[in-house]
């Protein structure tokens, strides 16, 4: 009970500090460290997401958009400046950062006031899995697979596979599996 009503709490006050730019459906299990910062963007959680420990969402003039049913695991962040789109029943492993900008730089340096933008969307069904980077311009198709560790730029598409070794990025087509007696092992490798 007293967990719970941290919770409603933490939500309330992230509904008060701006209330015209979050909505917020039905319940949300997001854990009482759950980090929800907002600067002139807006925010949409669909029903029962949920967060685990140090989940950070930081929205600073974008549109952030999380379909219901999707869990974020520990250390998860996610800053967006322009907009990022993300499905239904997706998962997030530990450690994942997700990136729709990067700093403007140019000979003298970078500037840290200023920064190149692209949306970045993430489909249905989509496992994405421990230490994942996701950057600006990323669009993955429904219900793929992003291994551990992988840096992630481009257009993955639908039913995809995705995982790197030391030299490169591999995307495979998931097979479409109609019972159990045709199941293989799907190897990375």
């Amino acid at each position: 009970m007293f967990r719970r009503l941290r919770i409603i709490l933490i939500t309330f006050k992230c509904w008060i500090l701006n209330r015209r730019h979050i909505h917020l459906e039905g319940f949300q299990d997001l854990s009482t460290s759950t980090i929800i910062s907002l600067k002139n963007g807006k925010l949409r959680l669909g029903t029962r997401i949920k967060t685990y420990p140090h989940v950070s969402f930081y929205v600073c003039g974008g549109d952030l958009s999380i379909g219901k049913r999707t869990t974020f695991n520990c250390n998860c962040m996610i800053t967006c400046r322009n907009k990022i789109s993300i499905g239904e029943r997706c998962a997030f492993g530990p450690n994942t950062l997700i990136y729709d900008h990067d700093h403007k730089y140019d000979y003298d340096g970078f500037r840290s006031d200023e920064y190149n933008t692209n949306p970045v969307v993430i489909e249905n069904g989509c496992w994405i899995g421990a230490n994942v980077i996701i950057l600006k311009g990323t669009h993955i198709g429904e219900c793929s697979v992003i291994g551990a560790g992988t840096i992630l730029k481009g257009n993955i598409p639908p039913h995809s596979l995705v995982y790197s070794t030391s030299r490169e990025l591999i995307i495979k087509k998931i097979p479409q599996i109609k019972n159990t007696s045709e199941m293989k092992d799907i190897t990375c490798g």
